[in-house]
């Protein structure tokens, strides 16, 4: 009998994991609602109106590790992906509305590009669509 609840429970997702629909298990953890810091790692990246596609990363090792300091470092296990390549970056996150008529919350300015986000306590989107840009989606990992 325990085995069948073993493998009940490995097809049961956890609350603490994010999936997508043929991506991998990804362990998240919860945090501040209006707290950009820590780690979080990239899932899926989207381009909208130029090349529309829809990439799943959950599989990849791409961490944004905001710091307190306002420093971004971003480590990537892989080449070409939607949004920023691996690197340091200056950020800075305010709780004000970008644009008008969104439902981003927050402004997220990465150097000098203003970019509208929302923030829960797991999740961050991260949405340049406006203006022609990526959705990044990024769960919180430290």
């Amino acid at each position: 009998m325990p085995l069948i609840l073993v493998l009940l429970g490995l097809i049961i997702m956890p609350g603490g994991c994010k999936t997508d629909e043929q991506g991998c298990h990804v362990k998240t953890i919860k945090g501040p609602e209006n707290d950009i810091t820590g780690k979080w790692k990239l899932i899926k990246g989207q381009t909208v109106f130029y090349n529309p596609q829809t990439i799943d990363y959950s599989c990849d090792n791409i961490i944004y590790h905001f710091e307190s300091d306002g420093r971004l470092k971003i480590d990537s296990d892989i080449d070409d992906i939607i949004g920023f390549d691996s690197g340091e970056y200056t950020y800075e996150f305010s709780m004000s509305v970008l644009y008008e008529n969104i439902e981003e919350k927050f402004t997220l300015k990465i150097n000098d590009i203003h970019l509208p986000c929302n923030i829960s306590r797991s999740d961050l989107i991260i949405d340049d669509s406006p203006l022609d840009g990526p959705i990044l989606h990024l769960v919180r990992i430290k």
